[in-house]
């Protein structure tokens, strides 16, 4: 009878115990944050010059001086490996915020307004959908030459009509609810009740594809600048980065197994974060 109503009381205080602990989100945000404060604080802490090169100091291993050690120019990687942080975090946030905004903006509009301009809108993303964005990417980095701003250019022009898709569709779904109905009945306009009632309702859901996308942008950015298609030496980035150390792996691994793990690291964050995320939007999920 003891151990019964021991193991009795258990579940309870697991329940308990479960119910006060925090959602994982807050702790994915948590690690999210403290990666992005090391992008922001990080160069203004290890003030050593990225780019200062030292030809008799290369490829030394980690050191108090270098803690994870120097590339074949004798430049600091952890000075490197800050700098790049700034680059890759700030251009993917670029990326989704322009993508979104565009998405958005035409995926509502087409869903709102309806009729002739949903059809042109729908037919527009259709058309841009069918062409591979990878091959769209690189011709337009062809005509418009390498760089960073021609790479963010790029992944945004072939990244916002899958937000717009999205978007459009989650439009559509929400206007048939009844405080629609009831906003259009008290004579609310197209425009209120996309700003003061659509809005409000799809901007969770909104943050949760922009936080979906953000690991794959941040990939995406990091394998243009492997290629050589993103910003030009010696800027650091974290894809550049591994570009530059990947001759030199056998002998000296640290020159890429720290930007390599950088960029790992993030996106495995950046992924789990969204899916908790998810999770806390979605109710039947929760459950």
């Amino acid at each position: 009878m003891i151990s019964s109503a021991a193991g009795g009381h258990r579940p309870a205080a697991l329940r308990l115990f479960r119910r006060r602990w925090p959602h994982p989100v807050y702790w994915w945000a948590a690690i999210l944050a403290l990666i992005l404060l090391c992008a922001a604080l990080g160069p203004e802490l290890w003030t050593t010059d990225p780019n200062r090169t030292n030809l008799l100091n290369r490829f030394a291993g980690p050191s108090f001086e270098h803690p994870l050690g120097t590339d074949g120019f004798g430049r600091d990687l952890l000075a490197r490996l800050l700098h790049g942080a700034r680059l890759s975090l700030v251009s993917a946030a670029i990326v989704i915020v322009c993508s979104t905004f565009l998405g958005l903006v035409v995926g509502s509009l087409a869903a709102v307004i309806g009729g002739i301009v949903d059809t042109l809108a729908a037919r527009l993303v259709d058309g841009l959908l069918a062409l591979p964005a990878l091959v769209v990417a690189l011709g337009l980095i062809g005509v418009f030459g390498t760089g960073w701003t021609t790479l963010v250019f790029a992944l945004t022009a072939t990244g916002w009509p899958w937000y717009a898709r999205i978007y459009r569709s989650l439009v559509i779904a929400e206007r048939q609810k009844p405080y629609v109905t009831a906003a259009r009945a008290i004579g609310a306009g197209t425009l209120r009740i996309a700003v003061r009632h659509l809005g409000p309702n799809i901007a969770g859901p909104v943050a949760v594809v922009a936080a979906t996308d953000l690991g794959a942008t941040i990939l995406g950015l990091a394998a243009f600048s492997f290629l050589g298609l993103g910003v030009a030496p010696p800027t650091p980035e974290w894809g550049a980065m591994v570009a530059e150390g990947r001759q030199h792996f056998q002998s000296h691994p640290w020159v890429i197994v720290a930007p390599g793990l950088a960029i790992t690291v993030t996106v495995i964050v950046v992924n789990l974060f969204s899916d908790a995320l998810r999770d806390a939007a979605d109710p039947f999920r929760r459950r």
